[in-house]
């Protein structure tokens, strides 16, 4: 038993489809009104739950473990939307301005009036091969997009690179939110990105460390 919401949503989401998979096969059920839900006659055996719905990213749950009849309660889960027509625009220029607080300011080839959050997050690594998967690494999620331009903002002490160091950057069409309010699958040690599109990335892109 359990809850699943989608992020940034009022209500708790009913209609989110939950599976389990196991050794006697599959259970399936779906989230009441309130957000909750409950999977009986699982056997003994270890399990994974997805937490899909059409437009968002699946969630994985990996190593459920149950024994003698056990009842688990589990905490909540949340499901991210998904950017799958978004058009990630062409990087142009990059450089950094130092004010409060230092930002990288990515020079974009579509303008747009007004600003908005954009659906895309950044990558950043000391080696040139960066990628979502090339661990350690570090996330920004931008992070505003006014008039063709992206700013990223950070203090530098979010960033694990000493002043002058050559940074290199790479941007995928994902949810900003997730990467903020994700999290780490503890069993097998890595971070999710449900809505995170491998194929669609941006250059990568480099700048000095104010």
């Amino acid at each position: 038993m359990g809850t699943a919401e989608l992020w940034q949503e009022w209500d708790k989401s009913p209609d989110i489809n939950i599976i389990a998979t196991g050794p006697y096969g599959k259970a399936n059920g779906v989230t009441k009104p309130d957000g909750s839900f409950i999977l009986d006659g699982l056997g003994n055996g270890t399990y994974r739950l997805d937490f899909t719905k059409e437009g968002y990213g699946t969630i994985k749950l990996y190593g459920l473990q149950l024994f003698g009849g056990d009842t688990i309660s589990l905490a909540t889960f949340h499901i991210f939307k998904k950017y799958d027509t978004f058009v990630l625009p062409a990087f142009t220029k990059i450089s950094v301005e130092v004010s409060a607080y230092p930002r990288v300011v990515i020079e974009t080839d579509r303008i747009f009036e007004g600003s908005f959050q954009m659906p895309v997050v950044v990558f950043l690594d000391s080696k040139k091969n960066v990628s979502y998967n090339s661990l350690p690494c570090r996330t920004l999620s931008p992070m505003g997009w006014d008039q063709g331009r992206i700013s990223l903002v950070f203090d530098t002490d979010q960033l694990p690179f000493e002043s002058g160091t050559t940074v290199y950057l790479i941007a995928y069409v994902g949810n900003p939110a997730e990467i903020v309010n994700g999290y780490t699958d503890s069993f097998l040690g890595v971070e999710e990105y449900s809505t995170l599109i491998p194929e669609k990335h941006s250059q990568v892109l480099s700048f000095i460390m104010p």
